[in-house]
């Protein structure tokens, strides 16, 4: 179910699978880093309401470099949060752009939890198959 969609973002809930899954939109490209940020916290907001075991990161149309100064901004506003729920699983749809994805990884890198079990695919099947084995 479609809880939030935005110019840049679609985030839905799957509540049978207990999965949640962002959508980042082609208009990403656009993207300021207030509203990177705003976006982040949306979505966090949602998550944590919903408290999923699974988590889907789609950045495929995702065309928005994560620069270092906000990778820390993610890691103590979003990722921090993100950690204390019930997510078990991470995975990322891979970006088209690979300095795109370079960032989201080196975002994810930074993080010094390593609660979070976290793998790259590049297909929807695939990572809905291993967050719900």
């Amino acid at each position: 179910m479609k809880m939030y969609e935005s110019r840049f973002l679609a985030v839905y809930f799957f509540p049978e699978e207990k999965i949640h899954e962002n959508v980042w939109l082609p208009a990403s490209e656009e993207m300021e880093e207030h509203n990177y940020q705003e976006e982040s916290l949306n979505f966090l907001e949602i998550l944590l309401n919903n408290q999923p075991e699974g988590f889907i990161a789609d950045t495929r149309e995702m065309n928005f470099g994560i620069m270092p100064d906000l990778q820390a901004w993610t890691n103590e506003h979003i990722l921090s949060k993100a950690l204390s729920s019930n997510i078990k699983k991470v995975a990322f749809l891979i970006s088209k752009e690979m300095i795109t994805q370079l960032s989201i990884e080196q975002t994810m890198e930074e993080s010094e939890e390593v609660a979070l079990r976290t793998r790259y695919f590049d297909n929807r099947e695939a990572a809905w198959q291993w967050l719900t084995s």
